[in-house]
């Protein structure tokens, strides 16, 4: 019967490297409405249509200090997407929508959809509305 060694370095260097790779990381979301085309779709498609969602789940948090629902971004996300641009989509009263978002990455973030019916939309007027 042959003694056993301890591992060398290549295979304890391999484990370490497994080991790391599997390990859980900090996510954040990488998903977009597509259907109708949203204003960070609109503008920033060719490049990363989601990185305009306020910087991602820290900087909306406050960084750890808020609690979801609460946050700090504004109605329509990043400063780039304060301004309504184009009109993408006319709907009439009673009329179905279809909605489409676009997820490349689902890390359990959650996504829900409130509609306000003014041209200058705030947080104040989305909350008068109920999640779809």
């Amino acid at each position: 019967m042959r003694a056993s060694r301890p591992p060398g370095p290549l295979v304890l260097f391999a484990a370490a490297a497994a080991a790391h790779a599997l390990a859980p990381r900090p996510a954040a979301a990488h998903a977009f409405l597509s259907l109708p085309e949203s204003r960070n779709y609109d503008i920033n498609w060719r490049y990363c249509p989601h990185c305009l969602n306020n910087g991602g789940a820290g900087p909306s948090s406050d960084f750890g200090q808020l609690v979801w629902p609460a946050t700090t971004h504004p109605a329509c996300g990043t400063a780039e997407l304060a301004d309504a641009r184009r009109v993408v989509q006319d709907h009439a009263p009673g009329q179905v929508i279809d909605v489409k978002v676009f997820f490349s990455t689902q890390h359990g973030g959650r996504h829900w959809l409130k509609l306000c019916p003014r041209a200058a939309v705030d947080l104040a007027c989305f909350d008068q509305t109920a999640a779809l």
